[in-house]
């Protein structure tokens, strides 16, 4: 009776996009057996697009279900590029996505995934694409070099971690001896040089 009246007073695709942006993924659920156009866009941007940039796995699984197209643009850095994606849910996201070829897939800044893992602080994420994939040279070249551009002692050693695995050797550790001014207190904090030779 509710979604009735509401589709009354919106058009169909307006509404379903609200409900979409909202999260509420049984309203979505009722509009799909009520017929709701699934693929149609609004702004340039359908539902699935919708549901994956704000960062709803279970819309986006229930779209793709339904069998919403997939747009030319790849999903998952709609997904990866939002402000909504969740370290916990990453890799999900990925599997249900697929982007076509990860490995040479880049954003429109010509980032790749392991850039943006970096770039997003998403060491779990890091592992798994280096466990996942071969990846050539040249771009595990320019990531080792993005890594030394990282701030943040946690990031920057989880990252020195994930990048040990794939080329061993790639990262020394070193200590640098800080003084506190005015005071004889000294610290030790620990350092990563990355090698891209």
């Amino acid at each position: 009776m509710v979604i009735e009246l509401l589709q009354e007073a919106l058009d169909d695709r307006t509404l379903l996009m609200l409900v979409v942006r909202k999260g509420g993924t049984e309203l979505v659920r009722k509009m799909i057996s009520l017929n709701a156009d699934i693929n149609q866009a609004v702004d340039g941007q359908t539902p699935l697009m919708l549901a994956a940039k704000k960062g709803h796995f279970d819309i986006t699984r229930l779209l793709l279900q339904h069998n919403a197209k997939k747009p030319d643009t790849e999903l998952f850095l709609l997904y990866i590029r939002s402000r909504h994606c969740r370290p916990l849910e990453i890799i999900s996201f990925f599997e249900l996505l697929k982007p076509n070829d990860p490995v040479n897939l880049r954003d429109d800044q010509g980032r790749t995934l392991l850039d943006l893992a970096i770039e997003r602080a998403l060491h779990v994420f890091l592992a798994y694409l280096l466990k996942q994939y071969t990846w050539p040279q040249t771009i595990i070249d320019q990531t080792l070099m993005n890594c030394s551009l990282v701030d943040g002692q946690e990031v920057y050693h989880a990252m020195a971690n994930c990048l040990e695995l794939l080329k061993p050797g790639c990262v020394t550790r070193k200590m640098k001896r800080k003084r506190t001014e005015g005071t004889s207190l000294e610290t030790l904090t620990p350092i990563f040089v990355f090698h891209t030779e």
